[in-house]
């Protein structure tokens, strides 16, 4: 059964607008508001699905970072966890604020094998999500990358984002664990976040990492 729907705040130069797209198309106005409509209900009832870099300038930046982020997710829709380890400056702020702490003893088993023991961190953090919106700060890559590898922290992210979670994954580090290897090693650990930010001093930066033609360097 079909209902009328009245858009507030339509004004007559964009309903004209639509209506001389509607009409260049072949299609009626309100099958346009419908399919703009069904688009955005199809967006939004899907849950968020991120896997994302946080780098760190030093403990100053991520200090400033941890304040920002802990005062912006009061949300009793959304579950906040942590995870990493315990002597972590990061850890033991978020802790202190209420944070689920889904870090499993003895943490040194991570090193070793870091998918398997993640995997009993994710079923320990999933135990006590319900239906609430995951939002977590894992400090486990930069312990990985400081003490393997930046490409053990690779390959262990490339793992977790096949992995599909649900919800919000940050992995933060400091910057400098990854800024001080190869090139080609540092892109391709960005490279599998869907997002890489920098906390620099109180400010967050967004890197936008792009392949481009030689061209590029001689165009506006």
């Amino acid at each position: 059964m079909t209902k009328d729907l009245l858009v507030r705040g339509l004004d007559e130069e964009i309903h004209s607008k639509l209506g001389t797209v509607a009409d260049s198309l072949g299609v009626s106005l309100n099958s346009i508001v419908k399919d703009a409509v069904d688009k955005w209900l199809e967006q939004n009832s899907q849950k968020i699905q991120k896997h994302e870099l946080i780098l760190y300038q030093d403990e100053k930046s991520l200090s400033n970072l941890l304040k920002s982020i802990e005062h912006v997710t009061k949300d009793e829709n959304i579950f906040r966890a942590c995870c990493g380890p315990k002597n972590h400056s990061g850890i033991q702020f978020l802790e202190k604020h209420g944070w689920f702490n889904g870090t499993i003893e003895p943490f040194n088993e991570f090193l070793s094998k870091p998918n398997q023991y993640t995997a009993k961190v994710l079923q320990s953090i999933g135990s006590k999500v319900g239906k609430k919106q995951l939002f977590a700060m894992a400090f486990m890559t930069g312990h990985l990358a400081e003490n393997k590898s930046v490409n053990h922290a690779t390959k262990f992210c490339k793992w977790y984002g096949e992995k599909n979670v649900p919800g919000i994954t940050h992995c933060v580090a400091k910057a400098e664990t990854f800024f001080s290897g190869g090139v080609k090693d540092m892109l391709e650990f960005f490279s599998i976040h869907d997002q890489v930010f920098i906390a620099h001093d109180d400010k967050l930066h967004k890197l936008h990492l792009s392949h481009e033609n030689v061209h590029k360097l001689f165009m506006n």
